[in-house]
């Protein structure tokens, strides 16, 4: 009985010591991360990164309105997850984050969120084998979608992401942009794992001048949706003039993404995109 009883303790004691090592690893990613805020100069919003933010920059018209919004593309890639911050600063930012909603496929689950009094939605995108949450808010100068997606289940660093995010400015808070990579191997989509995929890509926008011209055809592109969650390489194939190949170069520079995968890795792919522009 006393051998017994001792046999009892001891599986006691190391039950004690297991449950306690299990509570004392990092509850999902989020800890496994070094986040870092940023909060970039001539921007209203501070967030934590997991990793230096590559950042794609452009200008490009929407719609039908013939002003040149700037954007910055702030994003990062790791774990097979996308953390990305969509930024675009033009006149009457509400109208615009219609336009760039109603591009967005599969939208579900949309719920009011509410940043510094202002109004947002958080939203969810229905794509097979993704798990992805994001938010969109419009400023007097700015609007923001800021979105997490990964291949496989949802974890806890992108809840992370998104409630690190808001609507004030950090002075010094700025990460130095991550350094592209050009050196790594761009895939054709027979070669890999999984393609690309790409979470939003507005149609490119006629100009005056193709409008006053009559143009119409297909601007034909490649482009490099690299393992960073940058696009680059982009090169005209097939123009057709007027400020259209511009436009869809914007366009290109402006999709946002999901990389490749091949060995459980993020890749760089090589894609053909296509824009038609037609006057009815």
């Amino acid at each position: 009985m006393i051998v017994f009883g001792s046999v009892n303790r001891a599986l006691l004691v190391a039950f004690v010591l297991i449950s306690v090592a299990l509570s004392a690893q990092p509850n999902g990613n989020q800890e496994a991360f070094a986040w870092r805020e940023s909060s970039p100069e001539g921007e209203e919003f501070t967030v934590n990164f997991p990793a230096e933010p590559r950042l794609t920059t452009g200008k490009r018209f929407f719609g039908e309105r013939q002003n040149n919004y700037k954007f910055h593309f702030y994003s990062v890639v790791t774990n097979n997850t996308l953390f990305l911050v969509e930024s675009y600063e033009g006149d009457r930012p509400k109208d615009l984050l219609r336009i760039l909603m109603s591009g967005r496929r599969g939208i579900t689950g949309v719920a009011d969120v509410e940043l510094n009094g202002v109004k947002g939605k958080e939203f969810t995108h229905e794509i097979e084998g993704l798990s992805f949450k994001g938010r969109y808010f419009a400023t007097k100068k700015h609007a923001y979608v800021v979105e997490a997606a990964k291949r496989g289940e949802y974890d806890q660093s992108m809840d992370h992401f998104l409630n690190s995010f808001l609507l004030e400015h950090h002075p010094g808070g700025v990460l130095p942009p991550g350094a592209s990579t050009s050196d790594d191997e761009i895939l054709l989509a027979r070669e890999l794992q999984a393609k690309a995929i790409i979470l939003f890509k507005l149609p490119a926008s006629y100009t005056d001048e193709a409008r006053s011209r009559k143009l119409r055809g297909t601007v034909v592109l490649d482009a490099v949706l690299r393992a960073t969650g940058e696009v680059t390489d982009i090169h005209i194939r097939k123009g057709i003039g007027g400020g259209l190949d511009e436009q869809s170069i914007e366009a290109t520079k402006a999709i946002a993404f999901v990389p490749g995968m091949k060995d459980g890795k993020p890749v760089s792919q090589r894609v053909m995109l296509e824009y038609n522009f037609n006057i009815y």
